[in-house]
């Protein structure tokens, strides 16, 4: 039976490789969540300015009170 040789493979080293990509990656994706969420931000802020908070009720003039 024959053995075929088998690659010497530094497993350590493709693991740290990894990990590197996957730090890279994170970060990567961090970035524009973090920015989605400081628009996210900045959008509610405007819409308080513009829209405000609106409390509608109904207020009788003085004239309505006396008429009953």
């Amino acid at each position: 039976m024959q053995t075929a040789e088998q690659p010497n493979i530094d497993y350590k080293q493709l693991y740290e490789r990894q990990i590197a990509v996957i730090e890279k990656q994170v970060q990567q994706i961090a970035a524009p969540c973090d920015q989605i969420a400081a628009l996210s931000a900045e959008v509610a802020k405007l819409r308080k300015m513009i829209f405000g908070v609106r409390v509608e009720r109904f207020i009788p003039s003085p004239d309505a009170t006396r008429a009953q």
